[in-house]
């Protein structure tokens, strides 16, 4: 059985007593969409982000690259055909404005919120 790790992202904020507290940090933005097969599927990375987190269906296989349309590699096992290419990444530091790419060759879906730096 593979290992499941589950987190939840923290931050210092303040209450309303302006005491330092520990708070979920809350998406300033979420998008969500069901990959069509062996296609590229292009986001826009919003401004004034800095973190991306994503997830996406049990046991999918899912290519994401920055600014840069996702091919496939040959596999499995699978050979990363960029540099920039990732598998199945949880959390990414993005750069404001850039273009994340998606590919799979299956039809999983896949969420991702952004948060402000």
């Amino acid at each position: 059985m593979a290992e499941e790790n589950l987190s939840t992202v923290l931050a210092v904020i303040r209450d309303f007593a302006s005491t330092p507290a520990r708070g979920e940090l809350m998406a300033f933005e979420s998008r969500g969409a069901k990959l069509v097969a062996s296609t590229d599927a292009a986001l826009a990375v919003p401004s004034d982000t800095r973190i991306a987190i994503i997830t996406y269906s049990p046991n999918a296989t899912v290519f994401v690259t920055f600014d840069t349309a996702a091919t496939l590699p040959p596999g499995p096992p699978f050979t990363l055909a960029l540099p920039s290419q990732r598998i199945n990444p949880r959390v990414l530091a993005v750069k404001p404005l850039s273009t994340l790419h998606f590919i799979s060759d299956t039809t999983p879906f896949v969420n991702v919120e952004f948060f402000k730096s």
